[in-house]
């Protein structure tokens, strides 16, 4: 009997020794929970030993005989006595045995139930496990799509960030370009005003220098002129004295008249040459009119033409930003 209760007391004492293995292998984060556990075994193993403290009390009820045979106040000299009485020998072996079948039925019982809290204990703990695994692998999910975001994000601000530096560095390009023109189209107009000022001037002085030539010619005939009839108002002298005086004199004016008659007929040539001068002068001039006409209508075109060019490249950019926006 007392090997029996040994016996069982060392299956609680092992079965507790599991459990505690298993709690502890099973995590410091469910101690409380494996704790609950193992006073749950606790309370089982003082309800079984309760049981088998009844099953021993109900078999002295039944057998008187069982409670001297199992009694720990029993004396030495009782025990020789009963060992040395052939009668009761039959009797002690049966109360053994079922003393024995009723610790072996208690036995199976607490073993049954131990491994049922074994089995229940290791699927609670499997299921612990799996719970874990899939908190671990949500957490692990949850990180990642976080993760995802973040970078994605991250992403995100940096297309952004381009595409408004690109964007302005396409406004200052267009800027500066549309600044350039402007500044080309200025510098041409201000050259093209010079250049008519300049044309004009030297127009202007050719026609004053002209005219003073005309009336400086002018003014010399009508002085001629007007010699040629004060020397002809004159009154003739009478006699041969008078008249020698007369041809003297007469000569004299012959000449004077020819040497005012030698200009008129230098002049003549010489207003020729004013003219064929004045009629090359002007057509240099309608030349040079022509040419600055026709320079004009060409910078004109390039004008026109670099301008169309300049907004066709403008267009050209604000699609391509237009564009890129999009994306």
């Amino acid at each position: 009997m007392k090997d029996t209760e040994e016996s069982g007391t060392a299956d609680v004492i092992n079965t507790n020794s599991v459990m505690e293995s298993e709690s502890h292998a099973a995590g410091g984060g469910g101690a409380d929970d494996d704790q609950a556990l193992l006073d749950r075994l606790a309370k089982r193993e003082e309800r079984r030993q309760k049981r088998m403290k009844e099953a021993m009390e109900r078999q002295k009820e039944l057998d008187p005989t069982f409670s001297s045979t199992n009694g720990t106040a029993d004396t030495p000299q009782e025990q020789s006595s009963i060992s040395s009485s052939n009668g009761h020998q039959e009797t002690e072996e049966e109360e053994e045995k079922s003393e024995e079948c009723v610790c072996e039925a208690a036995a199976e019982e607490d073993e049954r139930k131990t491994r049922e809290d074994e089995e229940r204990l290791q699927k609670e703990l499997e299921e612990k496990q799996q719970i874990e695994e899939e908190e671990k692998k949500q957490r692990d999910m949850e990180e990642k799509l976080k993760r995802e975001e973040e970078e994605r994000q991250r992403k995100e601000e940096e297309e952004r960030k381009m595409r408004e530096e690109e964007e302005r560095q396409q406004r200052e390009k267009e800027e500066r370009l549309k600044q350039e023109e402007e500044e080309r189209q200025e510098k041409r107009k201000r050259e093209m005003e010079e250049k008519k000022k300049e044309e004009e001037k030297r127009q202007k002085n050719e026609m004053e220098k002209r005219k003073k030539e005309e009336e400086e010619e002018k003014r010399k005939k009508q002085e001629m002129e007007k010699k040629k009839k004060v020397e002809e108002e004159k009154p003739k002298p009478f006699g041969f004295k008078e008249k020698s005086e007369a041809s003297k004199q007469n000569r004299a004016v012959a000449d004077k008249f020819k040497k005012f008659e030698q200009p008129p007929r230098d002049s003549a040539p010489s207003t020729k040459a004013d003219e064929v001068q004045r009629r090359e002068a002007e057509r240099k001039l309608q030349e040079l009119k022509q040419r600055r006409n026709n320079t004009e209508s060409e910078e004109l075109e390039k004008m026109k033409q670099k301008q169309q060019d300049a907004e066709a490249e403008l267009g050209e950019l604000k699609r391509k930003r237009r564009r890129g926006g999009k994306f």
